[in-house]
């Protein structure tokens, strides 16, 4: 089979973690009705030089006041601006691509294919469906009986035995003739969700990015080699994608069907509406279309396949009492609302990838930093508006307004620590021309300003 070009989007909020967490106070404040979500490679990069800079977060309790002892701007670091606060101590952050653009890895999406496979492998009917098969059986009896994994499953299900190899061999694996690209998203297509645990009295909110509902990306699928299926002796034949469609539609009604019961129970009556609109809404996607659920927050059975009957699963392993879900707003009291890790895959045509493809391309602006000084830089008449070519601190200037004054002290400090008389100079200048533009109608802002000793000077009276 052919590689094929197809449209992911999300159904729900997705987080395809990358390990790495934002902590409260340091990497994100409450401020004015606002929560300031800052990024710590950026704020790092601007801060790090600044002498005592850990020392200072401590000594000012936390970020914040850090930043306005400094007179400088969240909106200088700021990766997102989130309405209410955000209660949760951590927030985790998503991958994201080399090119700062978010994405779900080719390898999260194989992991949700391969999981499909086995619970459609295991029933002689599809996933969930009919009996199971002979080798579902055995293996099944192994584990009841005490084996200590499920690997004897996994064996039966995608391995072909070779006496030269070892049991269990990636050679001998049929998701080798499985490869799915990663799929890239716009820039802006993250936003920040907090979510809990329904079924626990655990303290369990965490608040988490996530890439939202209706977000697209584009990927390419290859289910299948033709050389290799046919020269090794896989146990079971990779599907068509019309056939893995289906069985992805049946699978999506066992798991969204296990929940509805599961918050029907919990008295979760408006996860229950959530739940039933989702599975409807996937009954009426056309006959192509591929669901999965992948991702953190989608629990135990999502990641297994949920192949055992409760009575079954209670006896090798007591898990699935509790439901992640998202919360509206970010307080621990908060409602839940939706669920984690639903997408769509379906064949797009060459129009439509296009669209897609200028959608996602990545960020060409880079947001602004308080880079080290740098060097003076010769003015040049071929240079756009007049300035000099490079002259990075100019072009920081360009657009600035009167909304933001909390730039000013930050700037002026910046201009005025330059190491060279010269450019220091230029630099206070261009503060001053820039400063009497913006701020020259207000006598406030301007009696201010002439208080400054370094940019005093420099200033031009309206």
């Amino acid at each position: 089979m052919n590689a094929q070009l197809l449209k992911l989007e999300c159904l729900t909020p997705v987080h395809i973690g990358s390990g790495a967490e934002l902590i409260r106070s340091i990497d994100f404040y409450a401020d004015g009705g606002f929560t300031e979500v800052l990024d710590p490679d950026l704020l790092l990069e601007s801060a790090g030089a600044m002498e005592g800079f850990a020392e200072a977060i401590r000594r000012e309790n936390g970020i914040a006041g850090f930043l306005r002892g400094r007179g400088l701007n969240a909106s200088m670091f700021r990766l997102h601006r989130v309405a209410g606060t955000i209660e949760s101590q951590r927030l985790r952050l998503a991958i994201r691509a080399g090119d700062g653009r978010p994405m779900i890895p080719g390898s999260s999406l194989k992991g949700a294919l391969r999981t499909l496979l086995l619970a459609a492998w295991s029933g002689e009917g599809g996933p969930h469906a009919g009996a199971r098969t002979p080798a579902v059986r055995q293996a099944l009896g192994s584990i009841m009986t005490g084996r200590p994994s499920a690997r004897v499953l996994e064996e039966a299900l995608f391995h072909f035995r070779h006496e030269r190899i070892r049991s269990g061999d990636p050679k001998t694996d049929i998701a080798r003739v499985i490869t799915v690209s990663d799929a890239m998203f716009a820039p802006a297509s993250l936003k920040v969700v907090s979510s809990k645990a329904v079924g626990t009295t655990r303290p369990t909110l965490t608040a988490a990015e996530a890439l939202d509902r209706g977000a697209s990306a584009l990927l390419t699928l290859k289910m299948g080699d033709e050389f290799l299926s046919r020269r090794l002796p896989f146990p079971n034949a990779i599907p068509d994608l019309a056939t893995l469609a289906a069985w992805s539609r049946a699978h999506t009604r066992h798991l969204i069907g296990g929940d509805i019961t599961f918050f029907k129970n919990n008295r979760e009556e408006r996860m229950v509406e959530r739940l039933a609109a989702l599975l409807d809404e996937v009954e009426q996607f056309p006959a192509a279309a591929i669901t999965l659920r992948l991702g953190w927050g989608t629990g135990w059975r999502t990641m297994t396949g949920n192949i055992l009957t409760p009575e079954e699963r209670d006896r090798v392993i007591r898990v699935g009492k509790t439901r992640k879900v998202i919360i509206d707003g970010h307080a621990a009291r908060g409602a839940a609302c939706d669920v984690f890790g639903w997408v769509r895959i379906e064949p797009i045509s060459g129009a439509e990838a296009a669209v897609v493809a200028r959608a996602t391309r990545p960020a060409t602006v880079q947001p602004p930093k308080l880079a080290a000084p740098q060097p003076p830089v010769q003015a040049s008449a071929a240079a756009p508006m007049g300035l000099p070519p490079r002259d990075a601190f100019a072009q920081r200037l360009q657009g600035l307004k009167s909304r933001d004054w909390g730039l000013v002290a930050g700037l002026v400090k910046e201009a005025a620590s330059h190491t060279d008389p010269a450019e220091r100079e230029r630099r206070l200048r261009l503060l001053a021309d820039q400063f009497t533009a913006t701020f020259g109608g207000d006598r406030k802002r301007m009696r201010q300003l002439a208080e400054m000793a370094e940019i005093a000077p420099y200033l031009k009276r309206k």
